[in-house]
């Protein structure tokens, strides 16, 4: 997974195996497809992982991680925006 022409599934995927965030310096534009993709990653991770959960781990839910993913994905330019700012400040 190293294909920056889907930079959304790359930086979630990027994001769950090497637990770093890539920062873009503009809002992506994600297409259906993309948010397809996205959504079997997680659902491919949320599988692995609730194997260890000691409960019952409630159904994966589409809706919620994709919003969740691309929560993360503009709370990261936010981060960027706002690191920007502050360097401008002590200039």
């Amino acid at each position: 997974m190293t294909d920056k022409k889907i930079p959304f599934l790359y930086t979630i995927y990027h994001l769950r195996s090497i637990e770093h965030a890539i920062i873009y310096d503009k809002k992506l534009d994600i297409s259906k497809e993309e948010e397809k993709e996205v959504i079997e990653l997680l659902k491919d991770e949320y599988e692995k992982e609730k194997l260890n959960y000691p409960f019952q781990a409630p159904v994966f839910d589409e809706v919620a991680a994709l919003w969740g993913s691309k929560q993360g994905e503009e709370s990261t330019i936010i981060m960027d925006d706002i690191a920007v700012w502050i360097s401008k400040k002590k200039l």
